[in-house]
């Protein structure tokens, strides 16, 4: 079991809200990738 798998198993599924958010970050911004996405967000 690899570290990511561990953590997908113990938090919740990112919200329909959350993952808009993310998705307009990355559409409307330059750098888009360099936000923390939900693993490091719920971290």
């Amino acid at each position: 079991m690899t570290i990511d798998d561990y953590i997908l198993a113990h938090i919740e599924p990112e919200g329909d809200y959350l993952h808009r958010l993310w998705r307009a970050t990355n559409i409307h911004t330059i750098h888009g990738r360099m936000v923390s996405g939900h693993l490091q967000g719920r971290l």
